[in-house]
């Protein structure tokens, strides 16, 4: 697969995971502005508890992303590379995108809009993960026959994801 077609599905990926993270938030806030359901969940002390793992979530997503690119990075071929490098970027969103997810919840459980906040702020860090080209050469230390390989639109530099060969 050319560079070109990796990069691409790589970004519509990274879209669908945003649009999803906004879509679920608008949602919980037009039910709970309509009225129905009613939220019944009592707060407590929820909000620094969850605040919390948020942040753990932020954490452990950046430090996997870290690590799974630096182990991508190691690899011989550049297929190889950007396999890694697709994977790393999966799992980094997929965990800051559960928490997204888990303050969307609490916010429809409890109706409190602090849960909404944080939601945002998780999804603003989310939108700075974007992918980019020169992002990706940095990240991976490509050298110049490596980059080069990806601005040659005949070169198949990269494996199409599991289940779409």
């Amino acid at each position: 697969m050319p560079f070109s077609h990796f990069f691409r599905a790589l970004q519509i990926l990274f879209f669908a995971l945003l649009a999803g993270q906004v879509i679920i938030c608008l949602v919980f806030l037009y039910l709970l502005q309509s009225g129905s359901p009613t939220p019944t969940f009592e707060i407590g002390s929820w909000l620094p508890g969850i605040t919390v793992i948020s942040l753990l979530l932020l954490g452990i997503a950046l430090f996997i992303r870290k690590k799974s690119t630096d182990w991508a990075k190691e690899k011989t071929t550049l297929k190889e590379k950007l396999g890694g490098y697709r994977g790393a970027q999966v799992s980094g969103w997929a965990i800051t995108e559960a928490a997204t997810f888990l303050n969307g919840v609490f916010f429809y459980l409890s109706g409190k809009i602090e849960f909404l906040y944080i939601a945002g702020t998780v999804i603003a860090f989310f939108f700075t993960q974007i992918p980019t080209k020169n992002k990706l050469i940095n990240e991976l230390d490509l050298d110049f026959n490596d980059q080069n390989l990806l601005n040659d639109p005949n070169a198949d530099v990269a494996d199409p994801p599991k289940g779409r060969r």
